[in-house]
């Protein structure tokens, strides 16, 4: 089952920093470090992301993929610049006010996605663009808790981007798709491995 095989390979992955171009270390000092860092897991190094963000990374990069993080962050960027449809009773308009309404039950006692926090814009950001860069998909119930972990732990274009992997590389996509035919697929998976 991919979702297991996923969780145990991010569990052990370590991160390799050299894999990433523009994801180098710094000379700051850690408690410099310490107070721009949103991960309370303390395996941050002196990175854009912590130390499990970067085994997330690691697996990003074993599949295939190159990450380049300022290719990625510009293109992250550029579709953040997307304009949708604006009218009420268009579908991007309908996610939108779900996600809006999603956004204070995401993490609410978590400080970092308080209601008006840093935290809660870049999570909202990063929620838009994904129903941009996938409208057939858009916007479903859940992705914000997915999305608030992945962002808790690294920067918002990193979280970005580890959310689409997840989606496109570890089929979760198709968990989200109307009708729900990866959650059919996953649970027929389950079923024949407690046979």
């Amino acid at each position: 089952y991919m979702g297991t095989s996923f969780s145990v390979a991010m569990a052990n992955s370590k991160p390799n920093i050299a894999h990433f171009p523009g994801l180098k270390k710094t000379e700051t000092s850690r408690t410099e470090v310490e107070s721009k860092c949103k991960c309370k897991c303390k395996k941050h190094l002196t990175l854009p992301c912590c130390e499990t963000a970067a085994g997330w990374l690691t697996m990003f990069q074993q599949l295939g993929s190159d990450f380049d993080l300022p290719k990625y962050k510009k293109l992250y960027l550029n579709i953040t610049e997307i304009e949708l449809e604006k009218s009420e009773s268009s579908s991007s308009a309908q996610d939108i006010a779900q996600i809006k309404r999603d956004l204070n039950r995401t993490f609410p006692h978590c400080p970092f996605f308080v209601e008006h926090s840093e935290g809660q814009k870049q999570l909202e950001r990063i929620l838009i663009t994904f129903l941009k860069y996938d409208p057939k998909i858009g916007y479903v119930q859940g992705m914000n808790f997915i999305v608030g972990a992945l962002l808790y732990h690294s920067s918002e274009e990193i979280a970005f981007w580890l959310f689409v992997s997840l989606a496109e590389d570890h089929e979760m996509r198709d968990i989200y798709l109307p009708g729900l035919p990866g959650l059919y697929k996953h649970t027929q998976i389950l079923s024949l491995i407690n046979i």
